[in-house]
């Protein structure tokens, strides 16, 4: 899936967050992002437990560069990498179409459900069945104001080589005058190994031409958490800022990354913090890849 799966197990979990920055202040578009949002959710958690469970993550193994910062590993770089492009795809309005029509489907899998999800990224389609039903509608006059509060649920099942996920979701939106506040929170489950499974949790705050998306994606092994990633998303006026931490539980002690991503003209400004040390980086995007530039002046092109 080119650039999005290169880096899905870490890094493309921010693109659910982001991928309603732009239409977030559209109430007509308000059923669309909730379903960008389940989309991208479920691609992202079938590929990490996919990964998880067959445990051959790949990674790009070029050479240490000896004048590369010594606290920025060959994964750092690739991970700023990919986070990177993730970004870009961001403001250039995303790489997702997904499309939503009535199950047909004769196979007993399937069945059951009344909508199938078909989900293409790049030049790959997945397809979700699943029903979604609208729980509650809840209108009031407040100061004058319309207050609407609804509330959604989503189950239904993906089947990606050869293996099947559950998928469960919850969505509320408030929405008062022109101010709208949203979550989402979204399972995928193993049915093959029901100890392994990712809650996604969203919230959205739209305001005066402000959006603010804060996000958390909890990755669970044999019932444990052994990631924790907090995003959070500020548009204001169209320029975007995205700040990512993760948090690694996996070995028993905290480990914590966070990253700073802007864009100034063709150029995004990084700054990188990984357990107390900061790194700034400047990155100008090519064709196929970027040119790193580090504080101490050194320079290196990374490929997708």
């Amino acid at each position: 899936m080119k650039r999005l799966l290169t880096g899905l197990c870490a890094f493309a979990l921010i693109v659910p967050a982001a991928i309603g920055v732009a239409a977030c202040g559209k109430q007509k578009e308000e059923t669309l992002n909730a379903r960008d949002v389940y989309a991208l959710s479920a691609i992202a958690s079938v590929d990490y437990l996919n990964n998880l469970e067959n445990s051959n993550s790949a990674m790009l193994a070029n050479l240490e560069q000896a004048a590369r910062p010594d606290s920025l590993s060959e994964s750092s770089v690739q991970g700023i990498k990919d986070t990177l492009s993730l970004f870009d795809d961001i403001i250039k309005g995303g790489k997702i179409d997904q499309t939503v029509s009535k199950n047909t489907s004769s196979d007993p899998l399937f069945a059951e459900y009344n909508f199938v999800m078909n989900i293409s990224v790049y030049d790959t389609t997945f397809q979700m069945y699943y029903d979604e039903i609208e729980t509650k509608t809840k209108r009031e006059i407040e100061d004058e104001k319309e207050e609407i509060n609804t509330s959604t649920t989503l189950s239904g099942v993906m089947v990606v080589s050869g293996s099947q996920y559950e998928m469960f979701g919850k969505r509320e939106v408030e929405t008062e005058g022109s101010e709208t506040e949203a979550s989402i929170e979204f399972t995928t489950k193993s049915k093959s190994n029901p100890d392994n499974y990712i809650i996604v949790s969203q919230s959205v705050e739209q305001e005066n031409g402000e959006t603010e998306i804060k996000y958390e994606y909890k990755i669970y092994r044999e019932g444990t958490c052994i990631r924790d990633i907090e995003v959070e998303i500020e548009d204001e006026n169209n320029q975007i800022e995205i700040e990512v931490e993760f948090k690694d539980l996996s070995t028993g002690v905290l480990e914590k990354t966070k990253y700073e991503i802007k864009k100034y003209g063709d150029n995004f400004a990084i700054e990188y913090f990984d357990n107390g040390k900061i790194n700034l980086i400047t990155a100008t995007p090519l064709e196929n890849g970027y040119t790193f530039t580090y504080s101490n002046g050194f320079s290196e092109t990374i490929n997708f």
